[in-house]
């Protein structure tokens, strides 16, 4: 395991809720994680935060983060990870209400892990039309309608690599980490 408490990638968005500014970070980062042609800054920077937000439960959380740290000019702190085929990072986004209801999002990496790879999660491989759900926030799968499960345990459980092509993978958000957003807010002094 690697604690790594220095990488924090920044972004702002406008009252339009538009992104106006990326850290200098940002490119490194894209690169390193297989993005860097479809996210580069002068294809993001004008371009509105719901284009880079898969899933609408998922847009809607983050409605309700911005509405409600605009409203209250106060700053909440969420969890959440952001895998790679070959690493788990946990993070911490602090949303962050500057003036004019801009909004400063910080993402700072707490930890990562090595793992085997999962190729499930790699962008390159072929998939088929089927789609499964993965967590936004937490990165377990949906195996039912109302269970989550970790990557390789689901990977098991819904048999993935016993078809041709694995399924695409569309964003969710599970009951449980739906919850503890809701908590933190909740909690916002």
């Amino acid at each position: 395991m690697n604690v790594n408490t220095d990488e924090t990638y920044i972004y702002l968005v406008n009252k339009d809720n538009n992104i106006i500014s990326l850290s200098d970070n940002w490119l490194s980062f894209a690169v390193e994680n297989n993005g860097a042609e479809s996210n580069t800054p002068d294809k993001i920077i004008g371009s509105s935060l719901w284009d880079f937000i898969s899933g609408d439960e998922t847009k809607h959380l983050y409605q309700i983060v911005l509405k409600e740290v605009r409203s209250r000019k106060q700053s909440v702190k969420l969890l959440f990870r952001c895998d790679s085929p070959s690493i788990c990072r946990y993070l911490q986004l602090s949303v962050i209400p500057l003036e004019d209801d801009t909004i400063e999002f910080q993402s700072q990496i707490l930890r990562t892990e090595s793992r085997e790879i999962v190729a499930l999660l790699n962008n390159d491989v072929e998939r088929s039309d089927k789609l499964i759900r993965i967590c936004s926030v937490c990165k377990k799968i949906a195996v039912s309608e109302t269970e989550w499960e970790e990557t390789d345990v689901a990977i098991n459980t819904l048999k993935i690599f016993d078809n041709e092509r694995v399924p695409q993978l569309t964003h969710g958000l599970c009951k449980c980490c739906f919850d503890e957003a809701m908590a933190e807010i909740k909690g916002m002094k």
